[in-house]
């Protein structure tokens, strides 16, 4: 019996019909995945706030003890390495926080488990989670196929790979954030996109340049292109025309963006997606100052259930 799985970057040579463009692209016109979503800055904001966090709580090996109850195990090799350097090229810090932004982006994270010459894990080595099928056996034990990128292929018993998941719906797979909220990520990118082009074109809508002569194909591509060189951008923005050969520039009409309401779009698509917007340079309007500190609450609502880290 094999789990559902989340989508899964098998290279090379194997199909990606899940991801041509057609399939991936949201109704807001813009192509969003797991590799790219960070390029919308609240979404890389609310991972980094999230991850930096994680990392630089105390970390603390817990050891059973008879009787019941739980002591620190400051002792034991594993304790080192988890605290201060899980592998050669990574600090505990870095490979936390970049466990949290697999979590947030692909909903699971995966370490491999390598053990030393005595039995005991020597290193703790992150493994990429669009590489990975996790697949349940029929004794509900899991087993771990990863693909490197050259293609070779490696099988992990559930004991080899420390897996922690995001919310799932399965208990075998995390759930992406990027997959259940792709078209709140796509809006916010087509805001972005926005700004960036009509900040781009010297914020001025597009002109339609009219003539009654005659001009094939080549003509008009040139004369556009002449156009948007000279007249296009925030360092061309103001300059005069001169239009020759009976050219008459048509303004396009459109809706500006105070008709649009595109300052309060962004502002909204950076609170649908932040607990506290004031942390990412967005305070909250002053008649909420009254409340609960914003800060505290998110420490303790959504980032404490965060930290994922058992085994």
């Amino acid at each position: 019996m094999i789990a559902s799985q989340h989508r899964i970057l098998w290279l090379p040579g194997e199909e990606r019909s899940w991801d041509d463009d057609v399939s991936m692209r949201s109704p807001a016109g813009v192509r969003i995945t797991a590799e790219n979503a960070t390029s919308v800055a609240a979404v890389f904001s609310c991972l980094r706030i999230l991850g930096e966090t994680v990392a630089s709580l105390p970390l603390h090996v817990l050891e059973r003890i008879d009787g019941g109850g739980k002591r620190q195990a400051r002792e034991l090799p594993l304790y080192r390495k988890l605290h201060s350097q899980p592998n050669n090229w990574q600090t505990s810090f870095e490979w936390r926080e970049q466990a949290v932004l697999h979590v947030g982006l692909w909903g699971d994270a995966y370490s491999e488990l390598i053990p030393g010459p005595s039995g005991a894990v020597d290193q703790i080595v992150p493994l990429h989670p669009s590489r990975m099928k996790v697949e349940t056996l029929e004794n509900g034990r899991l087993r771990y196929t990863y693909r490197e990128a050259k293609g070779r292929q490696t099988i992990y018993s559930d004991e080899q790979i420390l897996h922690i998941r995001g919310p799932s719906d399965d208990g075998v797979h995390g759930m992406s954030i990027v997959e259940e909220c792709r078209e709140a990520i796509a809006l916010a990118r087509a805001c972005e996109i926005h700004g960036a082009r009509f900040f781009g074109g010297g914020a001025r809508p597009g002109f339609i340049l009219s003539t009654d002569n005659q001009l094939n194909p080549d003509a008009r591509r040139e004369l556009a292109d002449n156009w948007n060189r000279k007249h296009r951008g925030p360092h061309n923005a103001f300059e005069t025309a001169v239009l020759t050969g009976g050219l008459k520039p048509f303004e396009i009409p459109y809706a500006s963006n105070t008709d649009s309401q595109f300052l309060e779009l962004r502002r909204y698509q950076l609170e649908e997606r932040a607990v506290s917007p004031a942390e990412h340079g967005h305070p909250r309007p002053a008649a909420e100052s009254g409340r609960r500190d914003g800060s505290a609450a998110a420490r303790q609502r959504h980032r404490r259930p965060g930290c994922r880290w058992r085994r």
